[in-house]
């Protein structure tokens, strides 16, 4: 069987991910004189280039971007990088790595090899083995939904309105569609509705025919037992 990197099926070292992470560790191992081989599903340091928003920027300075042999060497060093910017700077640490790798390859499954000692990595590309295997994939490729954002089932009204005396909310309507009441306005909500609500404003939230998916965002509280909870405040009728 061909392989599409050098013709070889077995590395010291596998790689799975051609990230930032992966790529470091490659330096490392180039560095240390350890064969090895990086496996990309697409192309190296993709995510941040399609997996980013138009207007992305760091929110650490400029300064702190250290990655091995690869530092910051711009002129604003406080500053924070945009996307296309962080991106001419990942594509000069590609350069720099000059890493083994195979893009555009997916990797299927990982299995211990006991009787041997490796490890096979099954790829759509075909088999490698490895005395070790490294997984550089990132861990966020399952999304984590905290309790605060669960659907409320359809036609179903919170029992309870509540407000902050100091505390701004920010809420995003992810999924589904409803009501909120705000003091005394009820309004339509529907998917991707982002809703701005001030301190002192009591809200109370009813789910559509279709439920309705509620993320809501608040900076840390100044002080304690800033909320009130006014259990049946949304009574019917209103």
């Amino acid at each position: 069987m061909s392989h599409p990197y050098g013709g070889r099926s077995h590395y010291s070292v596998v790689i799975v991910g051609g990230g930032q992470a992966g790529l470091s560790l490659s330096h490392c191992l180039q560095q240390r004189g350890i064969d090895h081989l990086v496996i990309e599903k697409r192309s190296l340091v993709h995510t941040w280039r399609t997996q980013r928003w138009d207007s992305f920027c760091l929110v650490t300075p400029n300064w702190q971007c250290q990655l091995p042999g690869w530092s910051y060497l711009g002129s604003d060093p406080h500053g924070f990088m945009v996307k296309d910017q962080i991106n001419e700077w990942l594509a000069g640490f590609v350069d720099h790595v000059k890493a083994p790798a195979i893009e555009g390859v997916t990797v299927e499954r990982v299995s211990r090899d006991g009787e041997r000692e490796r490890f096979n990595v099954q790829t759509d590309a075909g088999l490698y083995t490895a005395d070790q295997v490294v997984v550089a994939s990132g861990g966020y490729h399952r999304p984590i939904v905290p309790r605060l954002a669960e659907k409320l089932p359809a036609g179903v009204r919170t029992p309870f309105g509540h407000t902050h005396s100091q505390q701004e909310e920010i809420y995003v309507i992810a999924e589904g569609s409803g009501r909120i009441k705000l003091d005394d306005e009820v309004h339509d909500l529907r998917q991707w509705d982002i809703l701005r609500i001030g301190p002192g404003v009591m809200r109370n939230l009813e789910a559509g025919s279709d439920g309705i998916t509620l993320i809501a965002f608040g900076a840390p509280l100044g002080e304690e037992n800033d909320g009130e909870i006014v259990p049946g405040w949304w009574s019917d009728g209103e």
